[in-house]
């Protein structure tokens, strides 16, 4: 499942060590270089002289509970979350930055609690941050992208439990579209799975789409779901 998120670039005072985001504050020295002053890059620096270091952070509605980072939309700053989370309309959850010096008590892959080692959040991907410099080089500052969620099988088997002819099908399916699904990350490079949102779908698109998430979520497709799928598609 895909999540519409929004992405927002903060300057910050810590030092560079490599390969570090920052916007040049004058022309560089290099009369070689295709950059200019207020261009963003990636710099391999352990000294950002001319240079003003930044932080990525992918932005989520999700739920913000104890131990989170969220962005303060009126602040625009960074904070963590205590025992009163921030107001519903005043803040996004930070679930991936490119800062290392934020932490949480809660896995992101797995959202259980460990007390005794923090994790760090998660990245972007290397191609998402090089695709963000170059569109931002170019004017076109990316503010919004579609992030990878999957089904978090432990809890979608608590809610199944729970809801079992005890409530409606529509409370389950209410509860599962909320709690079921956990953010994807490659265990490899903590990264988590980024692409550019698109508003414009075509028929054949929509149709492949819809059939893909069927087929991995309930399993092989018949005839009469295969026509379900289309008539639904034709309805839109």
């Amino acid at each position: 499942m895909w999540e519409r998120c929004k992405v927002v670039i903060l300057p910050t005072e810590e030092k560079a060590t490599f390969d570090n985001l920052a916007i040049a504050l004058e022309e560089p020295f290099n009369c070689l270089s295709s950059i200019k002053k207020g261009n963003l890059s990636l710099v391999n620096l352990s000294e950002l002289s001319g240079w003003k270091p930044q932080h990525l952070y992918i932005l989520s509605d999700d739920e913000i509970k104890e131990g989170d980072w969220f962005y303060d939309i009126f602040s625009e700053s960074i904070k963590k979350c205590f025992e009163i989370p921030p107001l519903e309309d005043a803040a996004y959850k930070i679930i991936a930055s490119t800062d290392p010096s934020l932490y949480t008590k809660i896995n992101p892959s797995t959202q259980r609690v460990n007390e005794l080692n923090p994790y760090l959040l998660p990245s972007p991907s290397q191609s998402f941050i090089e695709k963000y410099v170059s569109e931002y080089n170019k004017g076109n500052i990316i503010t919004e992208v579609m992030v990878e969620y999957e089904l978090d099988l432990i809890e979608y088997k608590k809610i199944c439990i729970k809801h079992l002819d005890v409530s409606p099908v529509k409370d389950f399916y209410e509860e599962a579209d909320k709690k079921a699904w956990k953010l994807k990350i490659n265990s490899k490079n903590n990264a988590i799975t980024i692409k550019e949102i698109k508003d414009n779908w075509s028929r054949e698109e929509l149709n492949k789409e819809a059939m893909k998430f069927y087929k991995k979520y309930h399993g092989i497709l018949n005839q009469g779901d295969m026509q379900s799928i289309a008539k639904f598609i034709d309805e839109l």
